[in-house]
């Protein structure tokens, strides 16, 4: 009785590993095909505005200027589709691995790394943390998270606000580690909040990636055990709630 029932769930786990399997090739040729079709207009873009500079003597500084940053911006496309593939293969390959983090220093550090795009862009970077308890959880996929998060902030920021800002708050308690990441930006249309963690799902013409990125949030969040939501009102900001558990005792 024993043996049929160890058996019936060993074919439970290898049904439910295949699945997983089966999920994640899906996705990963959905990435290749949207790549592949979505790389070959910055390609064509770039390899056109090459042509143009070849003959860059009949064209002022100024268009010679405009040419640079329209082949910048194709690379800057690709380079966004890259990332977010590299991240999800990453986050579905690699186990779990808690490690002791310093919320506070893990933030700033990610702040610093945008630092060019927030003074680009005049937004202020906010850090409130209340930790008062070690966390230990898996550093890597949590710096992801809040990297693509926090990126996303800077790319949709409100140009026509005075002051603004990106503020990130944290709270680390012996079972769970919550985080707010606020922003005063352009926010998102009503009804479309659960869409933005959809894959390849792009809300303005501003993005200028796949859609990725915070499908990756995710992601990388359901794989630690945690959970991300969102309350936006457009023109007037958004709030990610981003909820992991606090691996304390494994780490002890």
């Amino acid at each position: 009785m024993m043996a049929g029932t160890r058996l019936e769930a060993n074919k439970l786990v290898a049904s439910e590993e295949g699945r997983e399997v089966e999920k994640l090739m899906r996705v990963i040729g959905q990435f290749i095909t949207s790549c592949s079709s979505s790389m070959r207009g910055p390609l064509k873009s770039i390899e056109g505005l090459v042509g143009l500079l070849q003959n860059r003597n009949i064209y002022s500084e100024d268009e010679l200027r405009m040419f640079l940053s329209h082949i910048n911006d194709s690379t800057q496309k690709m380079e966004n589709m890259l990332d977010g593939l590299e991240q999800f293969l990453e986050n579905s390959r690699k186990n779990l691995a808690p490690q002791e983090v310093d919320l506070t220093e893990l933030i700033q550090k990610i702040f610093h790394e945008f630092s060019a795009e927030l003074q680009e862009h005049a937004i202020t970077p906010r850090v409130k943390v209340e930790q008062h308890v070690k966390l230990y959880t898996d550093a890597s996929r949590l710096r992801i998270a809040l990297c693509n998060v926090i990126e996303n902030a800077i790319r949709f920021s409100d140009p026509g606000k005075e002051r603004k800002y990106i503020e990130v708050q944290g709270n680390v308690n012996f079972t769970n580690c919550s985080i707010n990441v606020i922003d005063n930006g352009i926010g998102i249309e009503s009804g479309e909040e659960s869409k933005v963690f959809d894959l390849f799902f792009r809300g303005t013409e501003r993005s200028k990636g796949l859609g990725v990125g915070l499908y990756v949030v995710r992601e990388v969040l359901e794989r630690m055990g945690g959970s991300v939501t969102v309350y936006s009102r457009r023109n007037i900001g958004s709030k990610f709630f981003l909820w992991i558990p606090n691996q304390l005792k494994t780490g002890i």
